[in-house]
């Protein structure tokens, strides 16, 4: 049995997992009841993450496979699955699009200065004096050169920009003029106009934008984060943004999610927020649809499965 607790399938889409799998496919609201469905019967789990504990794998003896329908693992316990030797898989691929799409609008958001213009027409007024940026010849650094990142850089690279990016090795990627190790981070900071995250959630990367980063950015520099939200020190970038240490930042992601009404961040003039919703589009399920379909015919050709998921290293 494939089961998920993932509630946003349509029925049009249980039946095309269905039709893939030739089995049972049932959708579990709390994966902590222990009468929805019978347990023992689960080799495949389709999840964000959610409810997925060490209590919800003693009842799934028989779980082989767990399908995180995102990139991002840090919600499943990692641990837990390594010691009952349970295939973890993610989705990559599917959010390039969506995700260049949000960079380039956020971009543009500071460049053409929109918030200006919002605010003249709240006020009604006219004021055509100030010369607005370009994009053009600006400097983006993409912090993660991955399969979104590689994607973003493209269309980046299309409106003109000098795209340089930073990873593990160092090695150049596709679309990109510069790369960068993670030990030259200050360096590559310090030349940027767009500093982009799209870095995974590591012991290396958490708090990885914080007070010493921020300090060296240009002052007239932007940053948006569409990684995670515990790459950036949150009081500490409160702090800058509140002193106006750069010009300004979009933000998608946060360390708590949802943001609380009562954080900070809310007020900050000079920071726009969106509700992690840099990845969504009305295409995603159907995506990773397309993605799991290619995983399950090789799971039962018992061939290796795509985009499996290091458990020591935990991406």
């Amino acid at each position: 049995m494939i089961i998920t607790n993932i509630p946003d399938f349509s029925q049009e889409q249980i039946e095309k997992l269905i039709n893939i799998y030739g089995g049972k496919v049932e959708v579990i609201e709390n994966l902590n009841d222990e009468d929805a469905c019978n347990w023992e019967e689960v080799e495949i789990l389709i999840s964000y993450g959610n409810d997925v504990n060490a209590a919800f794998l003693d009842r799934c003896p028989n779980l082989k496979w767990v399908q995180a329908f995102q990139s991002g693992v840090e919600l499943f316990p990692i641990e837990e699955l390594q010691k009952r030797n349970i295939v973890l898989t993610n989705i990559l691929g599917i959010h390039g699009i969506p995700m260049s799409e949000y960079t380039i609008s956020m971009i543009l958001h500071f460049t053409r200065d929109f918030p200006k213009y919002m605010e003249n027409q709240r006020k009604h007024l006219w004021d055509r004096e100030e010369l607005v940026g370009e994009a053009h010849g600006k400097v983006a650094g993409i912090f993660g050169a991955g399969t979104i990142g590689q994607e973003v850089a493209k269309r980046l690279d299309f409106l003109g920009m000098k795209v340089y990016g930073l990873n593990t090795s160092g090695d150049i990627k596709p679309h990109f003029e510069k790369m960068f190790t993670h030990e030259e981070k200050i360096d590559l900071l310090q030349q940027c106009d767009y500093v982009i995250l799209i870095l995974p959630l590591t012991k290396q990367t958490e708090n990885f934008i914080g007070e010493q980063e921020l300090a060296v950015m240009k002052k007239d520099a932007c940053l948006i984060n569409i990684g995670r939200g515990a790459l950036i020190n949150e009081s500490e970038f409160i702090s800058a943004m509140k002193s106006k240490q750069i010009r300004g930042a979009a933000l998608d992601v946060f360390v708590e999610d949802p943001l609380p009404e009562d954080s900070a961040l809310w007020d900050l003039e000079n920071v726009l927020i969106t509700p992690h919703v840099a990845a969504k589009s009305v295409k995603f399920l159907d995506r990773c649809i397309e993605k799991f379909k290619i995983n399950i015919v090789n799971y039962f050709n018992n061939k290796p499965l795509n985009n499996q998921i290091d458990l020591i290293r935990g991406y």
